[in-house]
């Protein structure tokens, strides 16, 4: 890795389900990217810019810096705020809003407490309501607002037709309390 974990950049992904039979690769634990599960379907990875494409973040640069997850994950997250404040902008399409910030981290900013706590607050009455299916895609509207769940659902559904290009989930999530939750919505 030219660059070094200070530069990582927190990167959602999926959880892909032990019954997945798709083909795995397995990986010595010192090969394996640093993941942090957050116990909805979800995963955090850590991810560096290197100007051509992207590298993860594995267990053997941790242990040769001498550094803990924790110490990943807050740098990481530090990072994408730093993203965010340049380059996030929201766009109205009537009762749901997009997310955009430089195609590729925009799902990631579900990881980013402050901006749905204090940036986004003014946006909803209620709890967050948030369709993530790409990396490159956010959209958000207030849960309770009626017809929001079914115009995310669409978002879900059109972007996730065909080969989606770094698929992230199907599923909607619920913000309560700080923390996102699969939705029945």
């Amino acid at each position: 890795m030219n660059t070094t974990w200070k530069d990582a950049l927190a990167y959602l992904k999926p959880e892909v389900p032990e019954s997945d039979t798709a083909l795995v690769m397995k990986l010595s634990e010192e090969d394996s990217p640093v993941l942090r599960n957050l116990g909805n379907g979800l995963l955090v990875s850590y991810v560096v810019d290197t100007g051509e494409r992207f590298s993860y973040v594995q267990t053997r640069h941790l242990r040769a810096a001498g550094v803990t997850e924790d110490e990943l994950h807050r740098a990481a997250i530090d990072n994408l705020y730093g993203l965010a404040e340049k380059h996030l902008r929201v766009q109205p399409y009537g009762d749901v809003f997009a997310l955009f910030m430089e195609g590729s981290f925009e799902a990631s900013v579900m990881l980013l407490d402050t901006v749905w706590d204090v940036s986004l607050a003014k946006y909803v009455r209620g709890e967050f309501l948030v369709a993530v299916p790409t990396r490159d895609v956010l959209a958000f509207g207030d849960a309770s607002s009626p017809g929001v769940p079914e115009r995310l659902r669409g978002v879900v559904d059109r972007v996730l037709t065909g080969e989606a290009d770094h698929p992230v989930s199907n599923v909607l999530f619920r913000r309560r309390r700080g923390v996102w939750e699969p939705s029945d919505a």
